[in-house]
């Protein structure tokens, strides 16, 4: 094998911290890599919200985790999502900051260009590596999204008032952007390259 066949990936670690960002719903949920059913499958919790506005913020901090993952996979996607760490986070609590490292096998292909919807930087202008990532998930939290979710429900029962073991259903839910602008958006994120240890 020639040396030029191999790659070494390169490690961005990335950090969004809630302070300032959200508010009432929609805007409500911060970001979650977690939805309601999951965690109730994860053994550290083993629970689901306790009520329905709970729930729905949970599933909206999904939505964003997920708009995340699609912008910054815009030129090439990551070949890995690891260490997500997400204090204070819980099926009842939004997480204080969300942390976590994307993998790039081929880092020169993380880039994004300025556009004019960002309201910060000079149209046109090439951002790679690091700064493209916090301009790329800046855009993520900062725009509306509209989509049906599977959504856990504790307060639907059955005909004789039962609750149900496992109540969820799909509905049409609105998640707010929890950035005014994408500026707003880059003052609470950071991201940097760091070896992998």
């Amino acid at each position: 094998m020639a040396i030029e066949d191999t790659f070494i990936p390169t490690y961005f670690r990335v950090t969004i911290s809630a302070t300032g960002l959200g508010g009432a719903a929609p805007a409500d949920g911060f970001i979650d890599n977690e939805t309601p059913e999951e965690y109730k499958a994860d053994p550290s919790f083993n629970a689901l919200p306790s009520t329905l506005a709970l729930s729905l913020a949970k599933e909206r901090g999904n939505v964003r985790y997920l708009r995340i993952i699609q912008e910054v996979s815009t030129t090439i996607a990551p070949l890995y999502v690891l260490s997500i760490n997400k204090p204070s986070a819980g099926p009842d609590a939004d997480a204080t900051t969300f942390d976590f490292t994307l993998v790039y096998d081929k880092p020169d292909f993380v880039y994004t260009r300025v556009v004019s919807e960002d309201g910060t930087g000079t149209p046109g202008t090439l951002l790679t590596g690091a700064t493209a990532l916090i301009r790329l998930i800046a855009r993520a939290i900062s725009m509306d999204v509209t989509g049906n979710r599977n959504t856990f429900n504790p307060t639907l029962t059955g005909g004789a008032g039962t609750p149900f073991a496992d109540p969820s259903k799909i509905e049409k839910i609105t998640t707010a952007k929890i950035a005014a602008t994408v500026t707003a958006a880059e003052a609470n994120i950071t991201a940097s390259i760091i070896t992998n240890t």
